[in-house]
């Protein structure tokens, strides 16, 4: 992990989030955070909280709806949208959740959540403004079956302790 402030971002290529909703994401942190320690992420789902916009097809809502359900009942419960990519971490959070993560693809979101309720780290949801780009990269049957295999193994390997989580905060 190479960064020196004392928050660490993260957002997606694509530029389907806005910005400026970064303001709102360090607000929220600074106002949730225990030790030091807290997880920001921006949400597509909490726009009857906020004015916030969001504009996707009714696939993806519904694959969305689906994979929430799914990661509902695999134990990322309390989270709305673990998938929008524009997430903020305090740096203490980063250094107890990063040097233990082991996925790679699309559903290392999931595994930052459920390591940061590992570590006792507050995650917090603000609305963002966001709305899907054309062009993806993602192929909506082939990666969604494949983030559901993925889900699987990250809390299988949990589960029965093939990874481990260490305590301690790394640079």
């Amino acid at each position: 992990m190479c960064s020196l402030g004392r928050y660490i971002m993260f957002c997606d290529a694509d530029g389907a989030t806005r910005f400026s909703d970064i303001d709102a994401l360090l607000a929220q942190a600074k106002e949730s955070a225990i030790e030091g320690r807290v997880v920001a992420i921006g949400s597509r789902n909490n726009q009857a909280l906020s004015d916030t916009v969001v504009e996707r097809s009714h696939v993806r809502a519904f694959l969305q709806w689906g994979f929430h359900t799914y990661v509902t009942i695999l134990g990322v419960r309390g989270v709305r949208d673990t998938q929008c990519g524009f997430k903020l971490f305090s740096r203490e959070a980063a250094r107890r959740i990063f040097p233990n993560m082991h996925v790679e693809r699309f559903i290392f979101d999931v595994e930052i959540l459920l390591l940061a309720r590992y570590h006792h780290i507050p995650v917090v949801e603000v609305p963002v403004n966001w709305h899907e780009v054309a062009g993806s990269k993602m192929s909506i049957v082939r990666d969604s079956i494949q983030m559901a295999l993925d889900l699987l193994a990250v809390r299988l390997n949990y589960m029965l302790g093939n990874w481990k989580v260490s305590q301690t905060a790394k640079d």
